[in-house]
């Protein structure tokens, strides 16, 4: 084989290698756009994003030992009317404690102590709650009392927000019912961020007929670190309780004023297009409580309630009875 043969094969087959190398660099650049690692997007076409920022709420979030907010005695603080003496200021304020293998103890409990475990009834649901984009968790937990006691026994529905390689708990619930009562009761966790409750949710059997329960279903969302319901931006978790009094008089408020969705006058408001607000007192009713702010029950026209809050100043003694 003469030298001017060899070369012209050479130079025959010259592009083999470098068509071959293109061929294996589309197919790496391939795989890694199809894994996420890789994407167009930037300047340079070489963004890459660290393994933790392609976790999600279903693959990242650890339930079983997530952290979460309970009032320090243990109990779902609702606030309601004028029953409780006690300014906002002076309440005690929920504090993060920590789930160790789905149950939380309280200090120096163990066993069949009261205790907060994931409640085995509802399974975690995933969705966008505070339209970042990215699916956050809201779970029942159950306190579990132990006793044949009533008002000891509740369950609520928690929210931890995602956002980027970490889940962040919400400091409301989203709701919560007495749990462990006579009557008979339902606390559902549905898709897309529905909690849904019925029954006895006053706690007293059939000592009152049906005053006090519930037949509440709430589409959550969260609004600046407001829980609030979807249909009318009305804030949830203490509705449900407005009818629990039964010997106190329900007034309607007979003057023009926006309800927000805190007990602040910058919050946001909720929706328009209300048609009463209610509010459910006793005889003399202490209007210093709360920081002068009242929860009012919101009647919209489709009949669906909701709560707002509204201040004692803007609703004056324009008062009347419901009935």
């Amino acid at each position: 084989m003469s030298t001017d043969s060899a070369g012209a094969r050479s130079r025959r087959w010259w592009w083999i290698t470098p068509a071959v190398i293109t061929g294996l660099a589309l197919l790496a650049a391939s795989a890694l756009y199809t894994t996420g690692v890789w994407s167009p997007g930037s300047s340079d076409n070489s963004a890459r994003h660290s393994s933790s920022e392609l976790l999600t709420v279903e693959t990242g979030f650890d339930l079983e030992n997530a952290s979460f907010y309970l009032a320090p005695d243990n109990r779902p603080y609702y606030l309601f009317g004028d029953k409780y003496p006690f300014d906002l200021a002076d309440r005690k304020k929920p504090q993060k404690v920590q789930l160790t293998d789905g149950v939380y103890y309280p200090p120096d409990a163990s066993g069949n102590d009261p205790h907060m475990r994931i409640d085995p009834d509802n399974e975690p649901e995933y969705q966008d709650l505070d339209g970042d984009g990215n699916r956050d968790a809201i779970a029942v937990l159950e306190w579990v009392d132990g006793s044949d006691e009533r008002y000891t026994s509740w369950k609520g529905a928690f929210i931890w927000l995602w956002s980027g390689d970490q889940a962040t708990p919400v400091n409301d619930m989203a709701a919560w019912q007495w749990w462990n009562c006579p009557g008979d009761a339902v606390f559902d966790l549905q898709p897309y961020g529905y909690v849904h409750q019925d029954g006895d949710a006053s706690c007293d059997g059939d000592e009152h007929g049906n005053v006090g329960e519930t037949g509440l279903e709430h589409h959550t969302q969260v609004v600046d670190g407001t829980v609030v319901d979807r249909q009318h931006n009305a804030p949830v978790g203490n509705c449900g309780v407005f009818h629990t009094y039964e010997d106190d008089e329900t007034y309607v408020i007979d003057t023009d004023l926006t309800p927000r969705v805190k007990p602040d006058r910058n919050a946001d408001p909720v929706d328009e297009g209300f048609e009463e607000l209610h509010l459910r007192l006793g005889p003399d009713p202490d209007r210093s409580l709360y920081g002068g702010w009242i929860l009012a029950r919101v009647i919209w026209p489709e009949g669906v309630p909701g709560c707002g809050w509204v201040h004692w100043d803007d609703i004056g003694d324009d008062l009347k009875p419901l009935h």
